[in-house]
């Protein structure tokens, strides 16, 4: 499998190139064994979309530095406990013309901007003329309730609620709105794509350095040494068990390997059951070919679902050398700046809004 995306790297990219290559879908259908027999319809595995939760937005702004933060809580039916968290929001300083919505890494308990690289793609996107809205959540968006099988398809409820929120209250439906994060804050973004119907508002999804929760079932519980690059290390189980209300110091049923739970994590993969064809969204998957904290391979099974179903605006792109941390590498930076700041094509991206 290593020399498999050894060779996926050299077809993909020729001297800092982006672009659609659906073509090459078929090859890692062939390279991820326990993909290779799938087969879907248009829509993925899902027949619908599950529903969003409620958001409490407190209009009430306080300084955060330079910008305007507010507090919010997401509450669901699906799951067992409120979240909170808070919105900071910096406007430029001319005409707006369009909003990124950025959700930071782990269990998105930071703002985007903390990092260095980070505040340098926001200071340049407020130049540019765009709103940047950062989430946090204030105790991590998928630390589950102890013993009642949640996982993360039942939590990511609340980055797609909020989400939402901002969509219908706080921007202009007329204007690009961007959605942006890396690894934790990538799955933020793919879950809410591909089972809370989020592409539906969203023209440009841009997801980098992966993520570990492709297929959980996969990562936790197979054996299979075709399948080792997408097995998962003795820390990622520990991240994973969170979902399940487990924390750091208990043994939950992915380090344990207990597969009394294999259909509750299988269910709430990212790259199984949802929907994956988005008709008029552009989604841009940047994964680090250095990466040694797993996301890479993990990270790939979700392109493979929406090139398998055909998902006319998919972009992938593997920087060489690049670790997890892509910003950090000089032509990932390059690279994410530049896909962030490439026109979104409304001539596609505004029919279904």
């Amino acid at each position: 499998m290593i020399k498999f995306f050894r060779h996926i790297r050299q077809q993909l990219l020729p001297e800092n190139k982006f672009g659609k290559y659906l073509i090459y879908a078929s090859g890692i259908l062939i390279a991820i064994s326990f993909l290779a027999s799938c087969k879907t319809d248009k829509n993925g595995d899902a027949s619908g979309t599950l529903d969003l939760g409620v958001v409490n937005f407190n209009p009430k702004s306080h300084t955060c530095e330079t910008s305007k933060c507010y507090k919010f809580t997401s509450s669901s039916s699906q799951v067992f406990e409120t979240k909170t968290g808070v919105l900071r929001i910096d406007e430029p300083e001319g005409d707006i013309i369009g909003t990124v919505v950025m959700y930071s890494g782990g269990n998105g308990n930071f703002f985007y901007g903390a990092k260095k690289s980070g505040n340098t793609i926001i200071e340049e996107s407020l130049e540019k003329g765009y709103r940047v809205i950062q989430i946090k959540w204030n105790e991590g968006w998928f630390k589950g309730s102890k013993e009642k099988r949640e996982g993360f398809r039942k939590l990511a409820v609340h980055p797609a609620s909020i989400t939402q929120y901002i969509f219908d209250n706080l921007v202009e439906r007329d204007k690009p709105f961007i959605l942006f994060g890396s690894s934790g804050g990538a799955a933020q973004i793919a879950y809410m794509l591909s089972f809370y119907g989020i592409d539906s508002i969203t023209d440009k999804a841009i997801i980098f350095a992966g993520f570990w929760m492709g297929r959980l079932d996969i990562g936790c519980f197979d054996s299979d040494p075709l399948n080792s690059q997408l097995h998962y290390s003795k820390r990622a189980r520990t991240v994973i068990d969170q979902s399940l209300g487990f924390n750091l110091d208990a043994k939950g049923p992915c380090e344990l390997r207990d597969t009394t739970y294999y259909e509750v994590y299988k269910n709430s993969s990212i790259s199984h059951g949802g929907r994956y064809y988005y008709p008029n969204t552009s989604v841009y998957l940047i994964y680090g070919g250095n990466d040694q904290v797993g996301a890479l391979n993990q990270g790939l099974t979700y392109y493979e679902k929406l090139a398998s179903v055909g998902s006319p605006y998919v972009h992938m792109q593997i920087v060489e050398g690049a670790g997890h941390g892509i910003l950090r590498d000089s032509l990932g930076f390059e690279t994410i700046r530049k896909i962030l700041f490439t026109e979104v094509d409304y001539k596609t991206n505004t029919n279904n809004k």
